[in-house]
């Protein structure tokens, strides 16, 4: 089925966000659990960053995603399954008509890595949760400076540092500005991990456990102030007041 030409809408929506919404119209109207094929999935396929133009798929599945809605599968011949989200089709795609641009593998990687270590740690945020009773209108926040993108980026080059210098590393890791943060390999998650990108790595898992839940200082924080200063320090927003965090349990 040949979708170089094809384009899901005639004409299409002038927003990457209004086209998404579409999308998922007609995704979540899509039979759950058997074999289906359509123009707009094998269209979303080819501009997917994990699947793309190159790699021949077989037939697709919808699959419900626990209580997260719902995930999309390609099924290729040799019986691979790769799951895939169509947001980041639909935002390359204009993207590309924009700017003659998609993401890069790197940053493709960069966001993929991330989710990975935030889902990693659900459980540690489900138990500070638990331990320390929020309301309505508040959000759990890494308290800066040790905001969730640092904690990530710092267990990264403690991983390098590790590898190049052995048990000598906390010597080395301040003074060798070569080093660069380490590579952390992915796996697809499958249905156990709702479909969710996973550390591959047991031991590289257990270290990033070990190191957020010792390092991490997390605080409830009003939802639109989280917002504004994102991971930035607080008070060049004029926020002098937030607490400092607490360890998490």
């Amino acid at each position: 089925m040949e979708t170089d030409d094809y384009l899901p809408f005639e004409p299409m929506p002038t927003s990457i966000k209004e086209c998404q919404k579409q999308v998922s119209v007609i995704l979540r109207g899509m039979p759950r659990g058997r074999p289906v094929d359509s123009p707009l999935l094998r269209w979303l396929a080819r501009w997917s960053p994990k699947i793309g133009p190159q790699i021949e798929i077989d037939y697709f599945t919808i699959e419900d995603n626990w209580n997260h809605g719902y995930v999309t599968i390609a099924h290729l011949p040799d019986g691979t399954a790769i799951d895939f989200t169509y947001r980041h089709p639909v935002a390359d795609f204009y993207r590309y008509n924009k700017t003659g641009l998609v993401e890069s593998r790197a940053a493709h990687y960069e966001r993929r890595l991330k989710k990975a270590m935030r889902f990693a740690i659900t459980d540690q945020i489900a138990a500070w949760r638990g331990a320390h009773g929020g309301h309505k209108g508040v959000v759990v926040d890494h308290a800066w400076p040790r905001t969730f993108d640092v904690l990530c980026d710092r267990f990264r080059l403690v991983l390098a540092a590790q590898d190049r210098y052995g048990d000598a590393w906390e010597r080395f890791i301040g003074e060798d500005v070569s080093l660069e943060a380490a590579y952390i390999w992915l796996t697809d998650g499958g249905p156990e991990n709702r479909y969710m990108n996973v550390i591959t790595s047991r031991a590289v898992l257990a270290q990033w456990l070990a190191f957020h839940a010792d390092h991490a200082r997390l605080r409830w924080i009003p939802s639109i102030t989280n917002s504004v200063i994102a991971d930035r320090d607080p008070r060049l927003h004029g926020y002098n007041d937030l607490g400092a965090g607490t360890p998490v349990p």
